[in-house]
């Protein structure tokens, strides 16, 4: 079993927990960012979300 299988696997067992950390990183990024990033960093979350639906 190699590494990016070890990861998959412990992001299938931990989803939930992989989104709300996504989620938290949005806003606290948001939040630490100027307002006119926030459509990037809206973007990215999705992507990372998108990635992490991809895996599962």
């Amino acid at each position: 079993m190699g590494l990016f299988d070890k990861v998959k696997d412990a992001i299938v067992e931990h989803k939930d927990e992989v989104e709300q950390g996504i989620e938290k990183a949005e806003v606290l990024a948001k939040d630490k960012l100027p307002d006119n990033m926030d459509s990037k960093v809206g973007m990215a979350a999705d992507k990372a979300e998108e990635a992490v639906h991809k895996l599962t």
